[in-house]
């Protein structure tokens, strides 16, 4: 299977459930493809993404895992009922956003725009340039690399989870609201993003923290955000070491 570099929308899915978000989208005169999840798993297979956006409309969460092994083209997916469980899925097997299949028409032309403009420009905002390395204790960055390792360990992480950590140890000791985290690294104004921001932290603090239910780098400041705390702070009794995990 073959996507034309003209393709700026993929729907993976099938027809009938999708064509509300079509026709919502139809007067941005994208251009948008149409593929049955098998078609669209072909396609990431045989890494020929190139297209700007892939939406999943109501698919099984396996189709965005398999999706993501071989492509981090962004992933919106529409959920039936926009339950924790189905955010959480979602966001686990590597969608970038997920949205409810009620959700209001401007909204979600708005956010297909937002992630449409981001793909165009670069695959992910954080900046990398400005130093090549960030450690703390046994946890280091190879920012050109983006490489994550725990001493001797790499750490395999997506590029949301990776912008996350890089944001957040630039930013060493100064609580990030969840907003700015989004907007730095997803690159989008936020609309409703705490859920999709604290999933993706509660996946990287179990890849990086001994105790992810106590974590010693990404902490909670609740009612504010998160802090990422130097490990020495946190032994010796920072401010924030006696925040939980959330």
């Amino acid at each position: 299977m073959s996507i034309h570099t003209n393709i700026n929308v993929i729907f993976g899915t099938e027809q009938k459930l999708s064509q509300r978000f079509i026709d919502i989208l139809s007067p941005e005169s994208y251009s948008i493809f149409m593929c049955s999840d098998n078609d669209i798993l072909s396609a990431a297979a045989k890494k020929s993404y190139s297209g700007k956006l892939v939406i999943l409309c109501q698919t099984c969460f396996e189709v965005i895992e398999r999706i993501r092994r071989e492509s981090t083209v962004p992933i919106l997916y529409i959920a039936e009922k926009a339950d924790e469980y189905s955010i959480i899925m979602a966001l686990e097997k590597g969608a970038d956003v997920v949205v409810q299949a009620d959700i209001a028409e401007v909204e979600f032309a708005a956010r297909v725009k937002s992630m449409l403009r981001r793909s165009s420009t670069m695959r992910h905002v954080t900046d990398y340039s400005g130093g090549n390395n960030l450690s703390s204790g046994d946890l280091s960055l190879n920012v050109p690399a983006r490489e994550i390792r725990i001493g001797s360990r790499t750490v395999r992480a997506t590029r949301i989870e990776f912008g996350i950590l890089l944001y957040l140890m630039r930013n060493r000791g100064r609580i990030c609201a969840v907003e700015d985290i989004y907007r730095a690294v997803w690159g989008v104004e936020s609309f409703d993003v705490r859920k999709t921001v604290v999933e993706h932290i509660r996946r990287l603090r179990g890849k990086i923290e001994n105790d992810p239910r106590n974590p010693e780098y990404i902490k909670v400041v609740f009612g504010a955000g998160y802090v990422f705390t130097d490990t020495i702070t946190a032994s010796a009794g920072g401010v924030f070491s006696s925040a939980k995990a959330v």
